[in-house]
């Protein structure tokens, strides 16, 4: 679809936002996640070394920036501000796509915290 098809907007807030964030809700259980918030179909991703004791991982160590690389060799482009890893899809995504994210998110969150 286009951004220009009739009733697109309406069918974003129906389908394709609702989708994302239940795609990236099982994420706020991960140990490493300290948060997860946005709004619409842009998130932010808090990295922590320990979520429980609020244990931050230190900036020089660049998790966040470790978390995007990952999730570039896997094929899905994020962006990271120190340990806030950003997941902004196109407002076109597919729900295979918006699946493909979730799962490219956490195996590379899995690797890179091991």
């Amino acid at each position: 679809e286009q951004l220009t098809t009739p009733g697109f907007l309406e069918k974003l807030r129906t389908e394709p936002i609702p989708a994302f964030w239940q795609a990236l809700n099982s994420l706020r259980e991960h140990p490493h996640v300290g948060s997860l918030r946005g709004r619409g179909m842009m998130a932010g991703m808090e990295l922590t070394r320990d979520r429980r004791a609020g244990e931050d991982y230190p900036w020089e160590q660049r998790y966040g920036h470790r978390v995007t690389l990952a999730s570039r060799e896997r094929g899905v482009n994020l962006r990271a501000i120190g340990n806030l890893v950003l997941a902004v899809p196109p407002l076109t995504i597919t729900t295979e796509e918006i699946a493909l994210l979730s799962r490219v998110l956490r195996e590379s969150l899995n690797v890179t915290t091991q």
